[in-house]
């Protein structure tokens, strides 16, 4: 709610508040309801960069997918006496209600008071730290104690499953996973559930179609539809609208009782059962509502694609604004992006690393220089956004044709590349796209990885020598990237030439 809407709501403490006074620029007379609103921003609000997350395709396991709210909690009440009287007293802070390995019952207990009468979203956090961010470290807990404590916190949450509005679980081990699934068997049906994560982050989910691992599969009993009463009617379990599954077995056959016109984000990220590319076109089908959609992985069976007869048997989704692929093959890639239709699309993410497969009928390369007159349901010269990754290192690419995907995009202004994976070509194409006339009119905002300041400074004079305006740079550089005598030199030369230059170690 903005200041002057608290205003006539009958804020008196905003009322009372001039900021012209030299007495009311203290911390201490700032009104209570405006600390409440940037608390809450700490503690639910803030996560992962956005930029870092688009340029990591938005995988939902790189970067660190959770950000713990408790420790947020703590900092804001161990700053003053009144600051832990308000964190204390306003029930919507402790709405995020995170597990993990030093999680005390007695802590999870009072958090659920607190947050009375509130919604409560429960995060199930057992990942280790990352460092770097693609490297697990070993978890304190073993594999046998983290099932131990999934039945003692589940026991305790019992009491507010009808308030569940978020249910998500961060683990390296599948039989955790299995676990907290099976615990799910033994739940009631939480109506105002709108949120489900499984995330794993096990090595072999890589490999699609190894599910002895994995016993318990998506989606547990609590989610789908049951008969009730005499009459055999069929109630909904509840109205998702976010799912997100990596590495987890899922019941593809059941999959359609929890797919509702409610649901506007879908991430299937390498699942561990396969099925054919017709199956999942009809499961999408049905989110009439969705606005994000990832597939990662090789789960969808090659042989089912559809025959050319069939590719003109389109999927419309009205509303999807992006998409996400990652780590799928090349054949099924240019098959999927075939079969959807999506008239106000503004997003595109490719993590496509290479396949050593065969791939003469549809490779990589096909696939990014067709891609602006191929496919005729993606509106690719209205993308706003565009994600880079991991688009091979083992064959060869064709400067002109990526060139070509650069200059179909008119209305491009965020592009992010991250060049740790991502080859040289790609680079060279954006310096001889900047080159050609009317081509990337609209960017505003370049993130790139990997690269060094000498680079991204010959694509600004580019862009100076055709009289485009300045950009928002942001770099993502390995420690002891510059190996300059001047850091300083460049560094200030980027911050004087773009609208603002900001630096990330990796």
């Amino acid at each position: 709610m903005s200041l002057r809407h608290r205003t006539y709501a009958g804020s008196r403490s905003i009322a009372r508040w001039d900021p012209s006074r030299p007495a009311c620029l203290s911390i201490s007379a700032f009104p209570v309801e405006l600390l409440i609103e940037v608390f809450a921003d700490v503690v639910l609000a803030i996560s992962v960069p956005s930029g870092l997350t688009w340029l990591t395709c938005n995988d939902p396991l790189n970067p660190w997918p959770y950000v713990v709210p408790a420790a947020r909690r703590d900092v804001l009440m161990s700053v003053c006496k009144v600051w832990r009287e308000i964190v204390l007293a306003t029930p919507l802070l402790w709405t995020a209600v995170d597990v993990g390995p030093n999680s005390s019952l007695e802590r999870l207990d009072s958090a659920l008071k607190r947050a009375w009468p509130h919604r409560v979203a429960i995060t199930v956090n057992l990942l280790a730290p990352t460092r770097p961010h693609t490297h697990l470290l070993p978890l304190a807990l073993g594999v046998a104690e983290q099932s131990e404590l999934l039945s003692f916190v589940f026991r305790r949450l019992a009491s507010s499953e009808t308030r569940w509005s978020k249910l998500a679980i961060h683990a390296q081990e599948h039989s955790v996973i299995d676990t907290f699934l099976e615990l799910l068997e033994r739940r009631a049906r939480p109506s105002l559930l709108h949120t489900f994560e499984i995330i794993c982050a096990a090595e072999e989910v890589k490999n699609a179609g190894n599910v002895h691992r994995q016993r318990s599969t998506f989606p547990p009993p609590l989610l789908t539809p049951r008969a009730t009463g005499k009459e055999g009617l069929v109630s909904r379990a509840c109205l998702l609208s976010s799912i997100t599954l990596r590495g987890c077995r899922v019941d593809w056959g059941r999959v359609s009782a929890v797919i509702s016109p409610a649901l506007t984000q879908l991430t299937l990220d390498h699942i561990m059962d396969r099925l054919p590319l017709d199956r999942l076109l009809a499961i999408i089908k049905l989110c009439s509502s969705l606005e994000s959609l990832r597939i990662g992985g090789a789960f969808m069976a090659r042989d089912d694609i559809a025959s050319d007869g069939d590719a003109h048997a389109r999927v419309v989704l009205p509303v999807l604004q992006n998409i996400s692929l990652a780590s799928v093959p090349p054949p099924e890639t240019a098959a999927l992006l075939d079969r959807l239709e999506t008239p106000v699309l503004r997003a595109l993410s490719f993590d496509l690393p290479f396949h050593v497969v065969s791939v003469a009928a549809a490779d990589y390369r096909a696939i990014v220089e067709s891609l602006p007159s191929a496919y005729a349901g993606i509106p690719f010269e209205a993308v706003i956004t565009l994600s880079l990754r991991a688009l091979g290192l083992s064959y060869p690419v064709s400067v002109p044709g990526i060139q070509q995907l650069f200059c179909s995009m008119h209305a491009l202004t965020y592009l992010f590349m991250d060049f740790r994976t991502l080859q040289v070509e790609f680079w060279l194409a954006l310096l001889a796209t900047v080159a050609t006339p009317n081509a990337l009119p609209t960017l505003k905002h370049l993130t790139v990885a990997g690269m060094s300041p000498l680079d991204v400074q010959e694509f600004i004079l580019l862009r100076q020598q055709r009289g485009l305006p300045k950009l928002y740079v942001t770099m993502y550089c390995k420690c002891g990237w510059s190996g300059l005598e001047d850091e300083r030199k460049w560094t200030g030369w980027l911050q004087v030439n773009t609208l603002s230059c900001t630096m990330y170690a990796l």
